[in-house]
């Protein structure tokens, strides 16, 4: 994935495929697009389907996207995990091994990320319902922010490099 310099240039850094790539080698809205290209013969498609044995680790696994993803990474051989609030009572998508946490709650999800120890982390999980938004707002910015925060808080403690995609 190409990281800024801060400077408006941008650094091409070592994917999972082992090839220097400046692709989202991840995420499936860039295969394909002649506009996002790698490095020298390597389409962001290539980059992509070469990207293999990357372990993922998902909040909001169960959710209509985690499952869309689930299918995609797990097509294209990433080793998936997720973080539920209660393995026994969601829906998790077979191919998922499943860790119970709250995305709010710090410790669970360290807990998680130090058990997974993955190479990327995908944040989906939140409060997405408007009219539960207005019902309970509090709850609401529970999810959506604190919980950010703490994935957030988890990616900085690791002590491996870690990507973060948060939608």
């Amino acid at each position: 994935m190409a990281q800024s310099q801060g400077d408006g240039r941008r650094q091409a850094t070592r994917d999972a495929c082992g090839r220097d790539c400046s692709v989202a080698a991840m995420v499936p809205a860039a295969r394909g697009d002649p506009a996002i290209a790698g490095h020298a013969g390597h389409t962001a498609q290539a980059c992509y389907v070469r990207c293999r044995d990357v372990k993922v680790l998902v909040t909001g696994v169960t959710g209509f996207v985690g499952h869309h993803l689930v299918r995609e990474l797990t097509g294209r051989g990433a080793d998936v995990h997720g973080l539920v609030l209660d393995a026994a009572t969601e829906p998790v998508p077979a191919d998922v091994t499943a860790h119970e946490g709250n995305v709010c709650d710090y410790d669970a999800v360290r807990a998680a990320v130090d058990a997974v120890r993955p190479d990327r982390i995908v944040h989906l999980a939140g409060a997405s319902s408007v009219g539960r938004s207005f019902a309970d707002p509090v709850g609401t910015w529970a999810v959506n922010l604190t919980g950010t925060l703490t994935v957030l808080e988890a990616v900085r403690a690791a002590s491996w490099p870690v990507r973060l995609l948060t939608v």
